[in-house]
């Protein structure tokens, strides 16, 4: 198995970053980006039941999980993504199917070069979906899972909601809606219209429910398929990551340049749909496998990893000691940066001074801590009185005493609310702006 990159295969700063995670994964935490959390012991007992049942066993033990063994399969093999959407009814165990996902690709290419780190004031062209569809006439297929028959329109689920999500648009390939008693049939008929010249690679990320689903509603597709791979074994792979602890697909298809509003949810009343569409993710699914076979891109995933790694929650431990702990809070007049007004972002900006953790406090404060007065020190006087490159200045001093930013009047937070408003109008005017500089490299 492949642990890490050899030093002459990458770059000195991306070597480092590998060095670094080492560090990193010895602090066992959970950030907002983790990827399930909570099912990933009950996906391993699942795995467990598949590798034994007569109806998977065969396809489950060709699982690929190394960077090296899916280049193996790359010129002999097609691949089929496979995604699912499913919905919490009365828990977070208690789930209906709502959605499926196919993509078909014979090859798996990109007219784009390789994604280089983000470094401040860079502005990078940003990769649209349909290009990568068109580069490698991906064929697909979104099976919609009519629910109303048996749930009625107006079902209660889990948080309170009333009727079933309301995904965001379809946009490559076909589109039909299904029962889920006649769930297989368009499956199989999709697989069988496929080329058969070549063998056929199951490719998911996190395939926990996709398994399940292709076990319990439509077996008979699991014939058509010689081995599998779960990209996040690929992940793993490259980075050294701990199996449950790494970022999501979106995070990581973002890392490669892909545009936020090409592979997120819409969001807000400018959307037509607010949750995710299987067949859009069956799509970044294959964008994300031929980011990853790339080498080229592994400094770029090694960064986006090692800066998810710093990333932290908008807290210090109440367990806290000035005397103990090495935090300084950064601050700006007024309201942070948008170049910094995450704790991600934080982490991409001061990754070079190796943080242990960087986070929001306030709308006003964030934070970095290091594991030595000496790293502190050298932080603080490096920083304090920093111009970004967007004109703004910054400054940050050693933290005393943890602030007390939740006690918040109801004016407070309607202020608060406002900001964060005129910031994402802000944040989207930037970024229609910059989109379709992409045509430009294409």
């Amino acid at each position: 198995m492949l642990i890490s990159p050899k030093p002459s295969q990458l770059s000195a700063q991306a070597y480092r970053y590998t060095l670094d995670l080492t560090v990193l994964m010895r602090r066992p935490r959970f950030p907002k980006f983790i990827f399930l959390p909570l099912t990933y012991l009950a996906s391993m007992v699942r795995y467990q039941q598949f590798e034994r049942d007569p109806v998977t066993r065969d396809l489950f033990k060709n699982r690929i999980t190394t960077l090296n063994g899916f280049r193996e399969v790359l010129e002999s093999s097609c691949f089929l993504a496979l995604d699912t959407e499913h919905v919490a009814i009365t828990s977070g165990s208690d789930r209906v199917l709502h959605q499926v996902g196919l993509a078909f690709t014979k090859t798996l290419k990109s007219r784009h070069p390789p994604c280089q780190p983000q470094e401040p004031g860079m502005i990078r062209p940003k990769r649209r979906l349909f290009h990568f569809v068109e580069d490698n006439n991906i064929e697909g297929l979104t099976l919609n899972i009519d629910t109303s028959k048996k749930l009625g329109d107006d079902v209660l689920r889990v948080g309170g909601f009333r009727g079933m999500p309301v995904r965001r648009s379809h946009r490559f390939g076909e589109q039909k809606t299904v029962d889920i008693e006649d769930l297989e049939a368009p499956v199989v008929e999709f697989l069988s219209n496929l080329p058969r010249d070549k063998s056929l690679v199951l490719v998911g990320f996190g395939m926990g429910a996709e398994w399940t689903y292709l076990w319990a509603n439509f077996p008979a597709a699991i014939r058509f398929f010689s081995a599998w791979v779960d990209l996040s074994d690929i992940v793993i792979d490259i980075t050294s990551a701990p199996p449950s602890q790494f970022p999501n697909l979106e995070y990581l298809i973002r890392g490669f340049g892909y545009w936020r509003k090409d592979v997120a949810p819409g969001r807000g009343i400018r959307s037509d749909g607010n949750a995710d569409n299987a067949g859009d993710d069956v799509v970044t699914t294959l964008a994300l496998a031929q980011a990853l076979l790339d080498e080229r891109n592994h400094e770029t995933l090694l960064f986006e990893y090692a800066c998810f790694r710093i990333a932290g929650p908008g807290r210090i431990r109440r367990s806290y000691h000035p005397d103990k702990c090495f935090i300084a809070t950064v601050r700006s007049d007024g309201e942070l940066p948008i170049k910094i007004s995450t704790s991600l972002k934080m982490a991409r900006k001061f990754i070079d001074f190796n943080p242990v953790r960087t986070g929001i406090l306030s709308g006003e404060v964030g934070y970095a801590s290091f594991r030595s007065q000496e790293e502190l020190d050298y932080f603080i006087g490096c920083v304090d009185g920093m111009v970004l490159h967007t004109g703004e200045t910054i400054s940050a001093q050693r933290c005393i005493q943890v602030e007390q930013v939740d006690m918040k009047t109801p004016e407070d937070e309607k202020l608060k609310e406002e900001k964060r408003i005129m910031r994402r109008i802000k944040r989207e005017a930037d970024v229609e702006e910059v989109v379709e500089l992409g045509d430009l490299f294409s």
